[in-house]
């Protein structure tokens, strides 16, 4: 009877101890199990939330950089647009790479990335034929101005010499009166009237048009402007016209000779105008490219928004994995 309780003892206590040990064995396996589940969905939620926020950030440093690069008004600013932009392309292209090999369907944004690529590669050489057409614009106006400067000045030069003549004929008339010299007088008053004063009339307009035409050119870089410039090409010849007329009247062979190259360079506006008419041209075709930019962003955003939201039903169905696993541990 002692033996047999004692045996049932041991039997019982081995028992429990076989208990303990599988409740044991049970524990390790399900928190190695859970620690497995959790490690295995970590490494993949972990990444590819980060990758779908540094696309947005990606996308939205591209339109950013697009925007910036339209109104570029510099070499050193629009180089720097085009390497972001290259930056960003690079990188987004990177991480629709990685995503894909993860499983994500891409192929709808990788097509639109490309796209957006071509196009800001159109819109990048627009702008950099914008920025050379404008420094020459700056180069030929100095130029021109620098031209009618020159002939303002010697316009000035052979008003005053008209107007010391025409003193000095004023005076002469006064000593012909007083010695009483009334035919010379008059026809000393004549030359006053029809050369003297007539030359000095005559340089002073073509100082004015000189003038007139620099200011026309020093104001061609504003917009309004730019929005007339058939306008301002009618005036423009009107005034040049002006300065060719005046400019044969001129007494000095040498002065007339220089006026008349000068001339010649002033009638270089019409290339002037010309560039200014491509620059327009150009920024026209920019807007239209930053327009249909725009609108492919937003194509492109939308499909980046749907890669999130896969990517965050995808972390999802991984955590209800994990917290399955949890749950299968603690019934266990």
């Amino acid at each position: 009877m002692n033996l047999s309780l004692t045996k049932r003892l041991w039997i019982g206590f081995g028992l429990m101890a076989a208990l303990t040990l599988i409740s044991t064995l049970v524990g390790w396996y399900n928190l190695r199990f859970v620690s497995q589940v959790e490690q295995a969905n970590t490494q993949a939620l972990i990444p590819t939330m980060d990758m779908a926020r540094q696309l947005s950030e990606a996308s939205a440093w591209e339109l950013f950089s697009a925007q910036n690069l339209t109104t570029a008004d510099n070499e050193n600013m629009w180089l720097a647009q085009g390497r972001m932009l290259t930056a960003q392309s690079l990188k987004i292209t990177a991480l629709l790479k990685t995503l894909r090999e993860q499983g994500f369907d891409t192929s709808a944004i990788e097509q639109q990335e490309k796209e957006i690529a071509q196009s800001l590669s159109h819109q990048g050489e627009m702008v950099g034929e914008r920025l050379k057409l404008r420094a020459q614009q700056q180069q030929l106006s100095q130029q021109i101005i620098e031209a009618t400067a020159d002939v303002a000045e010697m316009a000035r030069g052979q008003a005053s010499n008209a107007a010391t003549s025409a003193g000095a004929t004023q005076a002469s008339i006064y000593d012909l009166i007083e010695s009483h010299q009334g035919q010379a007088a008059e026809h000393a008053l004549d030359r006053l009237i029809d050369i003297d004063l007539e030359y000095y009339n005559q340089m002073n307009e073509l100082r004015l048009s000189a003038l007139r035409v620099q200011q026309m050119v020093m104001n061609l870089g504003n917009n309004q402007a730019q929005n007339n410039l058939a306008a301002l090409e009618t005036q423009l010849n009107a005034a040049v016209r002006e300065l060719h007329r005046r400019q044969i009247r001129i007494e000095d062979p040498l002065v007339r000779t220089q006026v008349a190259g000068a001339v010649n360079s002033i009638s270089r506006y019409v290339d002037l105008l010309a560039l200014y008419r491509q620059d327009n041209d150009i920024t026209t075709r920019l807007q239209i490219l930053s327009q249909n930019n725009i609108e492919q962003f937003t194509r492109f955003s939308s499909e980046v928004s749907q890669l999130v939201d896969i990517i965050g039903q995808r972390n999802q169905t991984g955590l209800a994995h994990l917290k399955q696993a949890s749950q299968r541990g603690q019934n266990l």
